[in-house]
C-alpha cells in the first residue's frame, strides 16, 4: 500500500456540509502522479461537491485534502483556488469569444517569456490536432474544435492535477466516443492526473485508469474500470456500471439449478441469495433445457438485446448477435456463460 506521500492527491475524512444537510462525510480518496480517476455515480450523489471542494470552490466542514505534500485545506488552512495549481475543464467551456486560438491559450501563461509561451502554445496545437485554425475564433470552431481548445487552455500552465466536471455531457455520442480516449492519451504524454466526473459509464470505462463509484455521498467501490464491471462489490455498482439481471436464486427451482450448473459451486449457490447476470452472459442456445419467453426485444444493429422471462416470472438480459431474428412471446433456450460469477448474500 502506497503511503500518503507518493500520491499526487490525497483526501482524508473529508466531509462537506450544504444547507446544513451533509454531502458527505469522512470521505477519503487518492489519486496517483499521473492517474485518471473517474467519479462515476447518479446526479445529486456529491460527484461535482468533491470537486469544487479540491478546486477550493466550495468550503469543507474538516478533513483535509493534500496536493503533493502541500495542505490545501483543513480545519486551519484554507489556500484560496487560484493558487492551488489546479486546472478546471466543466461542460461550459467557457472560451473568450473575442480571442483566436492562440490568444485563448495564452491566457494563463503570463509567467513565461515571450518565446517560452509561444513554443507552449505551438507544441499544445499541435498535440490537440488544431492545427491550421491558429487565428479562428471560438464562434468559427466545431463542437469538438472548441473542447480541444478548452483542453490545451487547461493543461497549458501544466497543472498539478485536472478536473473536469462533465465537459462532454453537451456532445453527441459520436464525437464523445472520439474525444475522451484521445483526451485520456493526451494527459498521459503530458503526465498530468486527472478527476474527471461523469454519470456515464462507457464515457468513465475508456477514460479512467481507476474508477471511484460514488452514491448517496460514499465511496461505494474504488477500482480499476476492469474490476468494477467483472467484480462489483454491491448491487448497486453491479446496475450502474453496464445493468443486467439480479436473479433471486431459488435452491428448489430445479431450473435455477441447471442453468448456474458448471459455473458457480454447489456450495456458491446454496449460501448464496442473490446472482448477478450481465446481458452478455446469457446466450440463447436451442439445446439447452432452461428455457424462457422472450417478452421484450430491442434491435441494435449488430447485437439485439432480448428480455427473457423464466417459469418463475423472473427476467434474464440476453445481448445476443443479431443472427437469430427471434420475436416476442418466442420459447427459447438460455444458458449462463461467465467466468466471473458475481454472487450476493
Amino acid at each position: 500500500m502506497k503511503s500518503s506521500e507518493s500520491f499526487n492527491l490525497d483526501i482524508h475524512g473529508l466531509s462537506v456540509d450544504y444547507d446544513d444537510r451533509a454531502v458527505f462525510k469522512a470521505l477519503d480518496l487518492q489519486v496517483g502522479s499521473d492517474e485518471l480517476l473517474c467519479l462515476l455515480g447518479p446526479s445529486g450523489c456529491g460527484k461535482s461537491t468533491l470537486l469544487r471542494a479540491i478546486a477550493g470552490f466550495q468550503p469543507i466542514a474538516s478533513g483535509a485534502i493534500k496536493l503533493r505534500d502541500r495542505v490545501l485545506v483543513n480545519e486551519k488552512v484554507s489556500v484560496p483556488a487560484e493558487q492551488r495549481h489546479i486546472g478546471m475543464m466543466f461542460q461550459d467551456i467557457a472560451l473568450f469569444p473575442h480571442l483566436n486560438v492562440v490568444e485563448n491559450l495564452e491566457f494563463g501563461l503570463f509567467n513565461l517569456s515571450t518565446s517560452e509561451r509561444s513554443h507552449r502554445v505551438n507544441e499544445l496545437i499541435k498535440r490537440v490536432g488544431l492545427s491550421g485554425l491558429e487565428q479562428r475564433y471560438p464562434h468559427q470552431l466545431s463542437g469538438g474544435q472548441q473542447q480541444r481548445v478548452a483542453l490545451a487552455r487547461a493543461i497549458a500552465p501544466k497543472p498539478s492535477i485536472l478536473l473536469l466536471d462533465e465537459p462532454f455531457s453537451g456532445l453527441d455520442a459520436s464525437l464523445r466516443e472520439e474525444l475522451v480516449p484521445e483526451i485520456a492519451q493526451l494527459l498521459k504524454r503530458e503526465g498530468i492526473g486527472a478527476i474527471l466526473v461523469t454519470h456515464d459509464q462507457t464515457e468513465a470505462f475508456s477514460f479512467a485508469d481507476k474508477i471511484a463509484v460514488m452514491h448517496k455521498g460514499a465511496l461505494v467501490q474504488v477500482a480499476a474500470p476492469y474490476e468494477i464491471y467483472h467484480q462489483p462489490k454491491t448491487k448497486f455498482v453491479a446496475k450502474f456500471t453496464g445493468g443486467g439481471s439480479l436473479l433471486e436464486l431459488d435452491k428448489s427451482n430445479t431450473m435455477h439449478a441447471k442453468l448456474v450448473s458448471g459455473v458457480i459451486s454447489t456450495s456458491q449457490f446454496e449460501t448464496s441469495s442473490t446472482l448477478f447476470i450481465r446481458p452478455e452472459e446469457i446466450v440463447i442456445d436451442s439445446e439447452s433445457e432452461v428455457k424462457g419467453v422472450i417478452t421484450q426485444r430491442r434491435f441494435q444493429g449488430s447485437h439485439t438485446l432480448y428480455e427473457i422471462q423464466l417459469d418463475d416470472e423472473q427476467t434474464l438480459l440476453s445481448l445476443s448477435l443479431d443472427c437469430h431474428n427471434l420475436a416476442v412471446t418466442d420459447t427459447v433456450g438460455v444458458r449462463y456463460k461467465s467466468a466471473y460469477p458475481v454472487l450476493f448474500n
